[in-house]
């Protein structure tokens, strides 16, 4: 069995999350999520959205994410 839901654990630099290719599910287990909608890296200082829920991004949508206030922050995110 293959299981396509993959754990991150963002500390306080940008990580790509949802490459825009490829629709995905992205829970945030627990922290406090902060993340921007950008075609690439975000520059340091850039602020975004902050979510401690659980969200969809489809396609062509680029989501970069960071933990926020709290570390670490940690993400289920699953492809679909």
């Amino acid at each position: 069995m293959t299981v396509g839901t993959r754990i991150i654990s963002l500390g306080g630099e940008w990580q790509q999350i949802a490459d825009g290719a490829t629709t995905s599910f992205i829970q945030v287990k627990s922290g406090l999520l902060e993340y921007v909608v950008a075609d690439a890296v975000p520059p340091v200082g850039t602020e975004g959205h902050t979510s401690r829920s659980e969200f969809t991004a489809t396609p062509p949508t680029k989501v970069w994410a960071k933990a926020g206030a709290s570390l670490p922050c940690r993400l289920a995110v699953t492809p679909f």
